[in-house]
């Protein structure tokens, strides 16, 4: 089910981080919505419609993800360059197969093993952030099709 509170939290944090300092000012760009109106968003006591929210995301440059299901933004690939990437763990292998010395091979496949224990652990906690967003998205479309009276 849609948490009103974390979408209004959401919707207050991206309306600051856009540079609108208060509710009324957002209200006055967004003139088809009032202040009030927009504090219950805000306080999580009700859903924005979608007309909110379109001109609320391109307003404050978020998305649907962002705000109504909590993801952060897209990860860049050099964010993912890290050292217990998979492009690294790949590296290590590269270097593995070359490398003669059995001592620094020894070193190497525990880097290796280190390395792909990790991202294991990243994928682990990813598919149950996967599985949460599909939870959410599933409820959202329940919420899509009573707002519009949709039958399955």
């Amino acid at each position: 089910m849609l948490d009103k509170i974390i979408i209004g939290k959401n919707l207050a944090n991206a309306r600051s981080k856009a540079g609108i300092k208060s509710q009324q000012d957002l209200a006055n760009i967004l003139v088809d919505f009032s202040r009030s109106q927009i504090g219950q968003y805000e306080s999580g006591n009700n859903l924005p419609p979608l007309a909110f929210l379109t001109s609320f995301f391109k307003l404050t440059n978020t998305s649907f993800d962002e705000i109504i299901l909590g993801l952060p933004k897209s990860v860049s690939v050099t964010d993912l360059m890290t050292e217990d990437s998979p492009i690294s763990l790949f590296n290590l292998l590269d270097e593995l197969s070359i490398v003669t010395d059995e001592e620094k091979r020894m070193t190497l496949i525990s880097e290796i093993k280190t390395m792909a224990g990790n991202q294991l652990e990243e994928l682990t906690l990813q598919k149950e952030k996967n599985i949460q967003l599909l939870e959410k998205q599933a409820s959202l479309l329940d919420f899509l099709k009573k707002e519009f009276n949709m039958k399955p």
